[in-house]
């Protein structure tokens, strides 16, 4: 809980919860850094598939080492404690986040599920590294494709709009609102992190 409530609340609480014995620093630095991995490969994939299927498999499996060995996560693995749990966390979720709005810059039918998905993972998120704020602005972009997203009639047009808006708004609207509590009661200070 040093820094951030959320890897307590999405693995270490729920492993508790489940198997009854608690997970070290290690090992959740481990499967946050696994599951972000296999999130941005999958991503990476996806994109190779949809808009460059002509790129050798040779340089797929490039980026998808990239992903793994050319960002941070070497060096989490390396000496995994408490400072990396919410890192790893926040990486983790943030590669979800953005297969969400893959989904939803996809998916025509399922859209506003998934773009309240990318809310909720992205507002995680922030519960473990507040400094990626700014970042969400990247949930703008399947909210603006929806919205310029032809459908029939004005008034269908306008509760579509309106969905997609709900969706991209509230989830991470009301994890920031707990978090802001969470840290009022905590320490006396809404924005204390």
């Amino acid at each position: 809980l040093y820094f951030g409530v959320t890897p307590a609340l999405v693995l270490f609480w729920p492993f508790v919860a489940v198997t009854g014995r608690y997970l070290f620093h290690n090992q959740a630095v481990a499967i946050f850094c696994a599951a972000g991995f296999v999130l941005g490969a999958a991503l990476l994939i996806g994109i190779r598939r949809r808009y460059f299927p002509r790129v050798g498999t040779g340089r797929l499996v490039m980026g998808v080492l990239a992903i793994g060995l050319a960002t941070g996560v070497p060096i989490m693995l390396r000496r995994p404690d408490v400072w990396e749990v919410p890192i790893a966390c926040a990486q983790a979720l943030t590669f979800l986040a953005f297969a969400a709005i893959w989904r939803a810059l996809h998916a025509a039918k399922s859209r506003d599920l998934w773009l309240a998905l990318a809310s909720a993972a992205y507002g995680l998120a922030l519960g473990a590294r507040p400094s990626l704020a700014f970042g969400a602005v990247i949930l703008l972009v399947p909210l603006t494709q929806a919205w310029k997203t032809p459908s029939s009639g004005e008034r269908r047009r306008g509760m579509a709009r309106l969905r997609s808006l709900i969706a991209a708004i509230v989830p991470i609207a009301a994890i920031g609102i707990a978090l802001l509590a969470y840290n009022h009661a905590r320490f006396g200070k809404p924005l204390e992190f």
